[in-house]
């Protein structure tokens, strides 16, 4: 991964979890809003905040799981390469000389 590749991951990293705490934030300070009824503007950003919480909490959880599987994978492949490798003579450095 280069490293232009490798800043960018990370600033979309950062991004999602400043907009998911903001996000958060938002719904804990206006909880306790006077709602004005069924056309509440308030009540409308709650809900759009609950809504981005939950899609974002669902690619988190996603790609979660796929970074676990894919370093499980890696860890077998790396003990099965070690245990399968052939055993001889120069992998063992031994020096053959009478």
């Amino acid at each position: 991964m280069t490293k232009k590749r490798r800043i960018t991951a990370t600033a979309m990293c950062l991004w999602l979890l400043l907009v998911m705490f903001v996000s958060t934030i938002y719904i804990i300070q206006e909880s306790g809003h006077n709602c004005t009824g069924e056309n509440c503007p308030i009540c409308h950003e709650i809900q759009i905040c609950q809504q981005i919480l939950s899609t974002a909490g669902t690619a988190v959880l996603g790609a979660a799981v796929f970074s676990f599987t894919l370093f499980f994978l890696k860890a077998l492949t790396s003990v099965h390469r070690r245990e399968s490798a052939a055993v001889t003579l120069i992998s063992l450095k031994v020096k053959l000389s009478d």
